[in-house]
């Protein structure tokens, strides 16, 4: 009986152990092309889009763009061209950088076309306290900001004139 009550005892103790928390990252997100009379850019039946084959992404970190390839991940680029159409508009999924944060908890993504035409996303990230979580409130797409996180928003998707 004194062995029960013990091995009850233990189990309450270390039932009380903090559950892990889920991790909640939220980084991602959508960016539709356009040129300047209104032709998709990511449309693959527009003979002048960009091709997925074509895209490279670079991270700023510690100063040095880093192309980035990681061929275990699903999206090994870091992005992709979707073939999903919404509001009759193609787009790019972008995962952007968040290995290096400075100060004001941004970190900076190059997007890079191929033929000398290279793009800066900078994101601003939220961070929570003793937490892995994170997420995008601000995003600046070549120095402009695009996109600012409001309670209850949804998605993140961006629109870009070149």
């Amino acid at each position: 009986m004194r062995t029960l009550i013990l091995l009850l005892i233990i189990i309450s103790f270390s039932s009380c152990e903090k559950d892990n928390e889920p991790v909640f990252v939220s980084t991602a997100f959508d960016i539709s092309y356009f040129d300047q009379n209104e032709n998709d850019l990511l449309n693959p039946n527009i003979a002048e889009s960009y091709k997925e084959s074509d895209i490279n992404i670079y991270y700023l970190l510690d100063g040095i763009k880093v192309k980035q390839y990681q061929e275990n991940l699903k999206y090994p680029e870091f992005f992709f061209i979707s073939d999903e159409i919404r509001d009759n508009k193609y787009f790019m999924r972008l995962f952007p950088n968040r290995k290096n944060l400075d100060e004001n908890n941004r970190a900076i993504t190059y997007i890079n076309f191929g033929n000398n035409v290279e793009d800066k996303v900078e994101c601003e990230f939220q961070t929570y306290e003793n937490s892995s979580n994170i997420q995008v409130v601000k995003i600046w797409y070549n120095d402009e900001l695009k996109y600012q996180y409001v309670d209850g928003s949804e998605s993140r998707w961006i629109e870009i004139i070149k």
